[in-house]
């Protein structure tokens, strides 16, 4: 499951993921972080009159928590993971900037859901390794990783082999599921043409991308 971007998430593409899970059972359920947008923290330029930090905040967990229940319910036998990403490590990275001597009054897991384990940096399943991203060409992941990797970040969209002398293994680009006519995501609107609603599905160390069937 990839970025969301919460409360700036793509509410129908976020409920096909819930219907994914429904349909298809999984045994792990994993976001691949970007969680929430926390976009009165960024760095790009920004409308300081879109919401508050409390109100985006309490948004985008509202939301994130209860697209978390509805994964639950969906697939309950499952178990659940949150990898960490850019956008999840603004809220820490803000407050060392800024005040650096509030930094343990933060709340070690600020958006923490009962039950969702969070994982930082990458989690390795059955072989394949699960992560945010944090390069600009989609490839170099599993490159670097040299074994299967599964990955967001980029918000495009993508499914690629490659081979080593251990074998082949794929690079699964999962795409993303916010709203793209947000005006958090205005910043950068020649990306847009390259950012895709889907989500990714490994089988048994075979990978599928599924692409959101509406727009």
């Amino acid at each position: 499951m990839p970025d969301r971007h919460f409360p700036f998430a793509h509410k129908r593409a976020c409920e096909w993921v819930v219907g994914v899970a429904k349909t298809y059972q999984p045994d792990v359920v994993v976001g691949l972080g970007d969680e929430l947008d926390l976009y009165s923290l960024s760095r790009y330029p920004k409308s300081v009159n879109l919401m508050t930090p409390g109100e985006e905040y309490k948004r985008g967990m509202e939301q994130y928590v209860a697209h978390w229940e509805g994964l639950k319910k969906a697939s309950p036998k499952a178990k659940y993971f949150e990898i960490s990403s850019n956008h999840g490590d603004r809220l820490r990275k803000r407050i060392r900037d800024k005040a650096p001597e509030l930094e343990s009054y933060l709340n070690a897991e600020p958006f923490g859901v009962g039950s969702v384990e969070r994982v930082q940096g990458e989690l390795s399943l059955d072989g394949v390794c699960y992560m945010h991203g944090f390069r600009s060409r989609a490839l170099d992941h599993a490159r670097y990783n040299q074994r299967a990797t599964v990955h967001g970040h980029s918000h495009s969209a993508s499914l690629r082999w490659l081979k080593n002398k251990k074998g082949a293994y794929f690079n699964l680009e999962c795409g993303w599921l916010g709203a793209e006519d947000k005006e958090a995501f205005s910043y950068n609107p020649q990306a847009l043409t390259q950012w895709v609603l889907a989500c990714g599905l490994v089988t048994d160390g075979s990978p599928t991308l599924l692409k959101y069937p509406g727009r």
